[in-house]
């Protein structure tokens, strides 16, 4: 199954093609090896923003969650039943 039908890193696809080509990294030239590697860092910088993006989601959801469940008056004991956060996080969620 094809999950990505296209490489995202159009512009540095040469790199990636001359590597499948030789699918051995000592195989490249020096300048080959610089583009390679500076693909690959900004392959996973780019997968790091959007984990990082993921979390920082998370995390202002349960903030709302927890804050619309102190305002419809839940107790601390269900607030921390559903959301499982110990009380001293909850009580700094304002």
């Amino acid at each position: 199954m094809d999950i990505l039908p296209r490489n995202p890193f159009a512009p540095n696809g040469v790199v990636f093609k001359r590597l499948g080509e030789t699918s051995n990294l000592t195989e490249l030239t020096r300048e080959e090896r610089m583009k390679y590697d500076t693909a690959i860092r900004q392959y996973c910088d780019t997968l790091n923003m959007f984990k990082d993006e993921k979390k920082r989601g998370r995390a202002e959801a349960m903030l709302s969650v927890v804050r619309n469940m102190k305002a419809a008056g839940l107790g601390m004991g269900i607030i921390q039943q559903v959301t499982g956060l110990p009380p001293e996080v909850i009580d700094r969620m304002e």
